[in-house]
């Protein structure tokens, strides 16, 4: 398996018939450790990078683009919008993001590619 970089690179050959991306929120390399037969079911990891802001929209984003916020422009849970002057949580969808996401990027080189995305 490759990471997102390695994909928008083209570096690296094929992509695998399958991937799972499995995405757990606070998870850290060093708890791999501690859970066996997750780690055993991994054949490969990529350890992400930490990015600001540290919330959960964010940092999904960054996973799946390869990108970070200043790129994606995804830069918190929610927004403010000032003509209404109210705040709107975790309604937005991914038209929100502004690079093209894993799936897209597969899509391109393969076209055909599935995602349950």
């Amino acid at each position: 398996m490759r990471s997102v970089h390695a994909l928008r690179a083209g570096e690296g050959g094929s992509i695998p018939a399958t991937v799972i991306l499995l995405s757990v929120p606070g998870l850290r390399a060093q708890d791999l450790s501690r859970l066996p037969a997750l780690a055993s079911a991994l054949p490969f990891h990529t350890p992400l990078t930490a990015s600001f802001p540290c919330v959960t929209w964010p940092v999904q984003a960054n996973l799946l683009t390869g990108c970070l916020p200043r790129e994606h422009g995804v830069v918190a849970n929610g927004f403010y919008w000032r003509d209404t002057r109210e705040v709107e949580m975790w309604t937005a969808g991914n038209e929100r993001i502004a690079v093209p996401q894993v799936w897209d990027q597969l899509k391109a080189r393969q076209p055909a590619c599935r995602s349950a995305a």
